[in-house]
């Protein structure tokens, strides 16, 4: 089954044993995504089979960013009768596989194996913690918020697949930091200039890369 996640960074979609993805995988239904899509997570757990997506939640009236998402991660409404601690949205930044089953089928399948549901609430704790942090952080300074997010989105390029065969460089314009970060593009790139001044992050001006530079021991 091509949609299994267990090569993805995703803690909870890696620990899924293969026996209860092939329970889950009857059950699945598939779907691709344009690019800007909004996609409907009521009552749906999703798999992202390849692509990106980015979680959005709300800050006093202003979309965050609070995730970005890659293939193999798992996303979607996972207490659907309950208020959860952030309520989020999921757009498609570029064109997105994705397989989902219902919120019921996934917990059906879920609580048959006590050890995966436990994983699977400390793993929905964490989730909304970070979400948490992402919103009420916003109003941090630039700096603090563009450093966050170039380590995040670098400790995720090296968890990846690719990420753990090759000393890939973190890609990302400054355009997309800035609509991560909610910053502007001229205050991202002032603040990524200063930092790169610090010795703190390394710019190619050629692939655009930016990665954290790291201090020799």
């Amino acid at each position: 089954m091509n949609a299994n996640p267990s090569n993805t960074a995703d803690p909870f979609a890696k620990a899924l044993p293969k026996g209860v993805f092939t329970r889950i995988a009857p059950k699945l239904k598939y779907k691709s995504i344009k690019s800007g899509e909004r996609i409907d997570i009521t009552g749906k757990i999703f798999f992202l089979k390849s692509g990106e997506i980015e979680i959005i939640g709300l800050h006093e009236g202003k979309e965050v960013v609070i995730e970005t998402l890659f293939s193999g991660d798992l996303f979607g409404d996972f207490f659907p009768e309950k208020a959860n601690l952030v309520e989020i949205q999921a757009i498609s930044r570029m064109s997105n596989s994705l397989c989902y089953v219902t919120t019921p089928n996934f917990w059906e399948i879920i609580d048959t194996t006590p050890y995966l549901a436990k994983l699977f609430m400390k793993y929905l704790i964490e989730k909304q913690e970070l979400y948490h942090y992402k919103i009420f952080t916003a109003p941090l300074p630039a700096r603090h918020k563009i450093m966050y997010e170039i380590e995040l989105l670098e400790t995720k390029l090296k968890q990846s697949f690719w990420g753990k065969l090759f000393n890939i460089p973190l890609k990302i314009s400054h355009e997309q930091l800035a609509h991560k970060t909610g910053l502007n593009r001229v205050t991202v790139t002032r603040e990524l200039q200063a930092l790169k001044k610090e010795g703190r992050v390394v710019l190619d001006p050629k692939t655009k890369g930016v990665h954290l530079q790291r201090k020799k021991v």
